[in-house]
């Protein structure tokens, strides 16, 4: 008798062991669970020039409210943290030399428990060409990772980029006319991107502006025999690898530019100026979360240049807005053969490759991975442009 009440004392205080090592300080009987960082930067390249935006309002936590949760940074993850502990998730910093940085957040909550997340900004030493952005090279995925485009945005596979500058913004109306004289335009505003130009008006106008600035022209020929000259310091067109690549802003395998899902609000990972396809009531795609039905704001056309936030780039208007032109002849079959360094397209085609969707397209045609073609003479009221210069 005496034997079992020893062992059912001993059995009460294992019970009574695990109860508590299970609770937290609190004795609610809820264990506390560290915290989940995550943050962004915008953009993640840059130069001396740049002020970088750090935002770590996605961090989590299962306990604590977001607004209570206490953050600190280092902002090239050399021990020493460059702010204090505080509530504040957004910071600001500039960099004053050349480098690849490492930032390291850190995240603390109620419990004293704290978590990290290291994340790279790319600074270059030089000064970016006016409106234009520094896309640092680097390797990534190309094409669609999620299995649900079309049979020729496959095989994904490995292409490697060489730096290149690429345009804030779709090249607007005003700038047009300063170059060429003439507004095309459907949807007229100095703002708004210029729309109804073909592959030939980009390309002329990529030459125009060269000579207009004093650079090398990269365009030369006639007809389907132009060709390009990559070596040259001058505006052009951006090759298919190139767009992609800075559409994806330095995420992997993500749908959009900014993340998964696309909206007309900001609800989504992507705002974007296209046309939300509803069914019964609800958008079609489940990654179209917006509020609102049909086209942006009911306006039935383009909207202003960089109305939304950029991707992680600096890049405005990746998604929606104006379909843009590149470089490449169209293959649906390129992608099982293309070179896996800075790959131009095909040497001849009957079509042009067009990037990004337009504001009169819906969700499906806004992803990253969505290649459009069409005859090189054609032009629209959803076709523009960007303009690239290599390094």
């Amino acid at each position: 008798m005496k034997r079992f009440k020893i062992l059912l004392l001993v059995l009460v205080g294992l019970i009574l062991l695990i109860l508590f090592a299970g609770c937290d300080d609190s004795g609610t009987g809820l264990k506390n669970t560290a915290p989940i960082a995550d943050f962004s930067i915008i953009p993640n390249f840059g130069n001396i020039a740049t002020q970088f935006s750090f935002d770590a309002s996605s961090s989590h936590d299962a306990e604590d409210e977001v607004a209570n949760l206490k953050v600190r940074w280092d902002f090239d993850n050399d021990g020493n943290f460059e702010t204090d502990w505080t509530t504040e998730k957004t910071a600001v910093y500039k960099y004053d030399a050349e480098g690849a940085y490492k930032v390291k957040l850190e995240v603390e909550d109620s419990g004293e428990l704290i978590s990290s997340m290291v994340k790279d900004v790319f600074v270059n030493e030089d000064s970016a060409p006016e409106g234009m952005v520094f896309i640092v090279g680097g390797l990534f995925e190309m094409g669609d990772s999620k299995n649900e485009g079309d049979y020729y945005e496959k095989p994904v596979h490995t292409v490697n980029i060489n730096s290149f500058y690429m345009s804030k913004y779709e090249v607007t109306q005003k700038e047009w006319k300063e170059v060429m004289g003439n507004n095309p335009s459907c949807f007229e505003g100095d703002n708004r991107p210029v729309e109804q130009v073909n592959w030939f008006d980009a390309v002329e106008y990529c030459n125009k502006l060269s000579e207009k600035e004093g650079l090398e022209k990269c365009y030369s020929g006639s007809g389907d025999a132009i060709t390009c000259d990559f070596t040259k310091n001058g505006y052009r067109l951006p090759t298919e690898a190139e767009w992609e690549y800075a559409a994806r802003g330095g995420l992997e395998g993500k749908r959009f530019s900014s993340g998964e899902t696309i909206s007309h609000s900001t609800n989504g990972d992507e705002q974007a100026c296209y046309r939300s396809y509803w069914k019964n009531g609800v958008p079609y795609y489940s990654y179209d979360v917006s509020p609102t039905e049909g086209y942006y704001q009911g306006a039935d056309g383009t909207i202003e240049v960089g109305s939304f936030t950029p991707n992680g780039y600096g890049l405005y208007d990746m998604a929606g807005n104006v379909w843009e032109w590149c470089w490449d002849w169209f293959d649906d079959a390129y992608y099982s053969s293309s070179p896996s360094d800075n790959p131009i397209g095909p040497s001849d085609g009957a079509y042009r490759v067009l990037r990004g969707g337009g504001w009169n397209y819906i969700a499906y045609r806004c992803r990253i991975a969505t290649r459009h073609n069409v005859s090189s003479g054609y032009s629209d009221d959803s076709f523009g442009f960007r303009v690239v210069r290599s390094l």
